[in-house]
């Protein structure tokens, strides 16, 4: 299969994240900095450690018209796709990254039951997800210099050992990711790309990913998007 999209396009994801709502997609704005914010989790550490999910459905919102990303999201439907880096930093301020091997050996995914996943091998990953990280890594390597040269992407199982998703983005659940001796963790569903929640007491809006008011504990309800457009 020949993805259609081109370099600059990618890079315009990767970097610049033009994410708009689509007219009869969904109903709402989708904050691009949120939905960054959501899926790239760093360490609050000391050196460089910098985990990012990349489902589907930020392809989907970084499209700028249905049907672009189509080839891409389905070739990366069966899995599960991670960019992670993770570096250090002496104190004369140089930098040193560990290398894919090592991160490959300590990054895995832990679904809600607590049950983790190791990163795929090279060859349980389709020809085209392959091809599609062999045209990322150029892109961020030019961008980002050494360090987008030290991304490794990781390709995990999408169902798990029960035959259901790991992660649903659009579904409430939870995962986490860990590194080394971090762990790093999402909460679902996406609150950018889905519309916040109303408290009933006084329609204050919170993300999707809250049940409750956090002020008046009472369980959040939709509120109706196609009147308030937020």
């Amino acid at each position: 299969m020949r993805f259609k999209f081109n370099k600059i396009f990618f890079a315009s994801l990767l970097f610049f994240l033009p994410v708009q709502g689509q007219t009869g997609v969904r109903p709402f704005k989708i904050d691009a900095t949120e939905l960054t914010q959501e899926l790239q989790k760093q360490s609050h550490g000391d050196g460089i450690k910098l985990v990012w999910w990349i489902p589907n459905e930020f392809w989907m919102a970084s499209s700028s018209k249905p049907g672009d990303m189509d080839e891409l999201i389905t070739a990366l439907e069966p899995y599960v796709f991670v960019a992670v880096i993770d570096g250090s930093v002496s104190r004369l301020g140089a930098f040193s990254y560990r290398p894919e091997e090592e991160i490959r050996k300590n990054t895995k995914i832990f679904d809600a039951n607590g049950s983790f996943y190791l990163p795929l091998d090279s060859k349980m990953i389709s020809g085209d997800v392959t091809n599609v990280i062999s045209m990322i890594k150029p892109i961020l390597s030019n961008a980002l210099g050494e360090m987008g040269k030290n991304f490794v992407f990781l390709v995990f199982p999408k169902k798990g050992k029960d035959g259901k998703p790991v992660v649903l983005p659009t579904k409430p659940g939870k995962f986490r990711i860990e590194l080394g001796h971090e762990d790093f963790f999402y909460h679902l569903p996406l609150a950018s790309i889905s519309p916040k929640l109303k408290c009933k007491n006084d329609s204050e809006l919170f993300p999707s990913n809250f049940q409750y008011c956090p002020f008046h504990g009472s369980a959040l309800v939709a509120q109706d998007t196609s009147i308030t457009g937020k």
